[in-house]
């Protein structure tokens, strides 16, 4: 395996990360539980009570088993972190939870009168000063080796876990070996069974003053991590037991020695506590950063899908020209008389088509990119014009009339000229789709251009279709959203994306089999800001004109009333 540097902090560890403010009051409320347990027992600390045989075999399982599960946390963490601090406090807790099996096995009245192993009256006594003592210096080794940290191999982190595990183990069964079977040359540190010796009020102050100088170090430590901070709180509670079995009580089965055990169990159980709700908000992270990583994903499909799609939306009505155009161009070369000027002006609608299709790949990359584009001055009526002579073919396919009502003298507006003809090439290719169905009335197409106030230009395209629902009129410019069975719900979308980009509006009104009527405002300035309390007047109902197929035919020609003569 590869070499991997852990000397750099890592925040989801509770070995480097800080402590949060609600942490530390939380740590500061397990301290004033601790310091007010401690108060209230102290006073009534040695009455002695009922000797409760079973009551230290089941505290030191709990004990024990909590401490064997710290260990493994703590030997993870250094796995992860590579502190040599973390491995010294992994194997004092691991010491703890095997010196208690031996402790409780050798507890005189647990399982036997005077223990099992060989025990003698002292042995429960010598472990508890041992297990109290390891403990301590674990903490201390803790503090002073936390710091040496560097590149560790994965192969080396488990060698170094692997050896220590033996360690411990060695050790643990070498003093349960001389406390039991060398019982007998111990120093006593009972009386008998259950009064302590001076001695032993001695050596449990020794352990005191070990504990107190670990958590002098911890407080002393000017940058404290959260596993710092819990830790301290961990050996002011191992001092209070501490305390009460060397100054407040004179022997086993009193209220300050049950407190203590009490106290045992807080002692083995906070650390555990902290790396088992690290270990779920770690989960709870990895969870949410797991469904964040699919959702962008998703995302970027989505957004591939919508850019393809408006490519392939966009790309089909010069394809769609092209072909019909060709299929045209191909019947007057085969019939006789060739007709070779209709032919020709074929081709050159369909060379026209093919370099449109071309700007409209110009037209989509700067719709989706935040460089400003190329405006230019646009009159609108022969930007409509254009828009009816690309779609002519369709609109002759379908039998459908055509209405127009061009303004003339209309200002010009500054726009993106490819842009705007494929707004309206979309809002009248709506309309075209819209009445392919109707066979009741007539298909009329609409198209009406104004003024709209002083400084804006409104340009309106109505059918006599089906209409659109009134529960769907709210969505009808959502992407995706599409009232046709194969649509892709992407024209309006993007219509309704490039009038906003030149600081208009694109609204719809509708009545069911009446058709529908979209209005586009541009603004005569470009960067006018629109406000339009009022909606557009309706459209003036114009005299139909079929369109023809001489291009000519298709410019506007403007009459006393505005309206185009038929050709």
């Amino acid at each position: 395996m590869s070499n991997i540097d852990r000397s750099n902090d890592l925040g989801f560890s509770v070995v480097t990360a800080q402590p949060t403010r609600r942490e530390r009051q939380l740590a500061l409320v397990v301290v004033a539980m601790v310091l007010v347990a401690f108060v209230t027992v102290a006073p009534f600390a040695d009455i002695p009570l009922l000797h409760l045989d079973s009551f230290i075999p089941s505290v030191q399982v709990i004990v024990s088993i909590t401490s064997i599960i710290t260990a493994i946390l703590l030997f993870g963490q250094f796995w992860t972190v590579g502190s040599r601090g973390v491995l010294v406090l992994a194997a004092g807790y691991l010491f703890v939870a095997l010196i208690v099996v031996s402790h409780v096995l050798t507890f005189p009245g647990a399982f036997s009168p005077t223990g099992l192993l060989g025990a003698g009256p002292q042995t429960a006594g010598w472990l508890y000063l041992c297990w109290h003592f390891g403990f301590a210096v674990s903490v201390v080794g803790y503090v002073l080796l936390k710091d040496v940290r560097g590149p560790v191999r994965r192969g080396a982190a488990g060698s170094a876990i692997a050896w220590t595990v033996t360690a411990v183990v060695g050790l643990v069964c070498l003093l349960t070996w001389i406390f039991t079977a060398m019982e007998q040359f111990l120093p006593a540190l009972f009386a008998d069974r259950t009064s302590f010796t001076l001695l032993a009020l001695y050596s449990t102050g020794a352990d005191s003053l070990l504990s107190a100088l670990a958590l002098a170090l911890l407080l002393w430590r000017r940058s404290r991590s959260t596993l710092d901070m819990w830790l301290c709180v961990t050996i002011f509670a191992f001092l209070a037991e501490l305390v009460i079995n060397t100054v407040l009580i004179s022997g086993r089965f009193t209220v300050g020695w049950y407190t203590g055990r009490v106290f045992a169990v807080l002692v083995t159980a906070i650390v555990m506590t902290l790396m088992l709700a690290q270990m779920f908000a770690l989960n709870a992270r990895l969870m949410r950063a797991t469904m964040m990583l699919q959702r962008e994903r998703s995302n970027k499909l989505a957004s591939l899908d919508a850019v393809v799609a408006a490519i392939a939306h966009e790309v089909k009505q010069p394809l769609t020209s092209i072909a019909v155009r060709g299929a045209a161009a191909k019947r007057y070369l085969t019939i006789t008389p060739t007709k070779l000027r209709e032919a020709g002006s074929t081709v050159d609608a369909m060379v026209d088509a093919s370099m449109r299709a071309s700007e409209i790949f110009e037209n989509i990359r700067a719709l989706f990119s935040d460089i400003d584009q190329k405006r230019q001055p646009i009159n609108v009526n022969q930007l409509v014009a254009e828009a009816l002579d690309l779609l002519r073919e369709e609109l002759k396919v379908y039998g459908i009339e055509t209405s127009i009502h061009l303004t003339p003298d209309l200002p010009s507006i500054v726009a993106h000229n490819g842009q705007l003809r494929e707004v309206i090439l979309n809002l009248i290719q709506n309309a075209i789709d819209a009445m392919r169905t109707v066979s009741v009335r007539r298909r009329i197409l609409r198209i009406r251009t104004d003024q709209h106030g002083n400084e804006a230009i409104a340009i309106s395209v109505e059918d006599t279709g089906l209409g659109i629902e009134p529960e769907k009129m709210h969505t009808m410019f959502d992407p995706f959203v599409s009232t046709k069975a194969k649509g892709r719900g992407l024209g309006l979308a993007i219509c309704k994306s490039i009038i906003e980009r030149h600081h208009g509006q694109l609204s719809v009104s509708s009545e069911i089999d009446h058709g529908a009527r979209f209005q586009v405002i541009l603004p005569v300035k470009p960067t006018a800001q629109l406000e339009l309390p009022n909606p557009l007047p309706d459209v003036v109902q114009m005299p139909v004109a079929e369109l023809e197929h001489d291009p000519e035919k298709w410019k506007p020609v403007f009459g006393k009333d505005h309206a185009p003569t038929k050709s």
